[in-house]
């Protein structure tokens, strides 16, 4: 008996102390609590990736209010859960509330859906029973844009993990943006600057955007990676109030000539009868079922063919087609496309091959070419620099 009143008088203690710290490092505001006339009571447990923390403060906001906060842990008998009064008014009840969570170096936002309401005198939760403020991120490789419409109007935390192979270009249409550092450390990407044709040959131009900053949410881009393996990237999310499938869509690339590059939150099939059939080059990964292509590959759409959410595809004005032709029935229409990859001054780094009729973009190591991109017949003498498949290489 002796030992166990220790016990809990040592961990109230400790937990005075963890109070103590968190009175220093609290980044949020004192919580005016005289200007409102009552509270609600919520018992809750703060849980990131699956685990329950046990050293956070916790903030509850009614709009940009703050309307309670206390630290996880206020109670030693329960070190794992936070106990919060939500102050407001008996005429303030249906307002929704949402919460910051600061773990001692990062400050997370959570929304709660289905919407958590202020009500005068309410509780929520219990210690049987806690309210969950789960941290996790959305993972968007799991969901299309109907995952981030069921939270609209809210902030959303999410990610979108995926696996490329180095150098085998990719496209990517995330809803959020992303700084510039944490593009550069997974590889290169483009944005489009058009396509251009040379007698017979059609030349898909692509410049290097990685230094923008950031890179925008919503905007296409082509992803040539610097090492195999999975990335995740994150991001917030802000969801309109008035989202739906129709109108939360990534914006549109202005058409440079005839062709476009698209982006796109939900999956889209190219069936029979669809008025873009036959002047779209889709991109299609293997880890979404109901496809045979493999990763990394641009596909001509004919009549079934899909693209996965969070993606981008090439498009040709269909006002030069009559709708659902199969482009490749057209001697107008290129069989196989040169992809030009280029520095942000317009310089040539990388000559590749999209072949519209596999889909597969590839840059050959056997192939050389002078900086305007002509083809050079092998491995070139005379010291300079030349473009060698996907790299830039210097001969001495």
């Amino acid at each position: 008996m002796r030992m166990t009143a220790k016990f809990h008088k040592l961990l109230a203690l400790l937990l005075m102390g963890s109070a103590n710290m968190w009175a220093v490092n609290d980044p949020f505001p004192t919580v005016n609590f005289r200007a409102y006339q009552g509270s609600m009571i919520l018992t809750a447990q703060v849980v990131n990736n699956g685990q329950v923390l046990n050293d956070a403060m916790v903030a509850v906001y009614c709009g940009d209010e703050l309307r309670g906060k206390d630290f996880v842990g206020n109670d030693a008998q329960h070190p794992g859960y936070v106990y919060t009064t939500i102050w407001g008014n008996y005429t303030g009840n249906d307002q929704p509330l949402h919460f910051q969570v600061y773990d001692g170096e990062n400050t997370y936002s959570f929304y709660p859906n289905p919407e958590l309401l202020y009500t005068f005198n309410g509780v929520v939760g219990s210690t049987a029973s806690p309210y969950c403020i789960d941290l996790s991120p959305l993972p968007l490789e799991k969901s299309d844009a109907r995952a981030l419409i069921a939270r609209k109007g809210r902030r959303v935390s999410a990610t979108f993990q995926r696996s490329f192979t180095r150098d085998v270009s990719s496209t990517v249409c995330l809803p959020f943006s992303i700084s510039s550092q944490e593009a550069s450390a997974y590889g290169t990407f483009y944005r489009f600057a058009g396509v251009s044709r040379n007698e017979n040959e059609w030349i898909v131009t692509m410049t290097d955007a990685t230094a923008d900053s950031p890179l925008q949410a919503g905007t296409p881009y082509l992803f040539k990676p610097s090492a195999t393996g999975l990335v995740e990237f994150s991001g917030t999310v802000l969801v309109p109030a008035d989202a739906t499938l129709e109108s939360f869509k990534p914006q549109e690339v202005a058409a440079i000539g005839e062709w476009s590059f698209q982006g796109t939150y939900s999956a889209i099939v190219w069936s029979e009868g669809h008025p873009d059939l036959g002047s779209v080059y889709g991109f299609v990964a293997t880890e979404y079922t109901g496809t045979d292509f493999s990763a990394g590959t641009f596909v001509k759409a004919g009549a079934g063919a899909s693209i996965a959410p969070f993606r981008a595809y090439l498009k040709r004005d269909a006002a030069s087609h009559a709708p659902g032709r199969n482009m490749s029935a057209s001697i107008d229409v290129p069989q196989r496309l040169t992809v030009y990859l280029t520095d942000r001054d317009g310089g040539l780094t990388a000559v590749g091959m999209l072949d519209t009729q596999s889909g597969q973009v590839t840059f050959n190591d056997n192939a050389w070419y002078s900086l305007d991109g002509r083809p050079l017949p092998g491995r070139p003498e005379i010291p300079g620099v030349y473009i060698n498949g996907a790299r830039k290489v210097v001969i001495r």
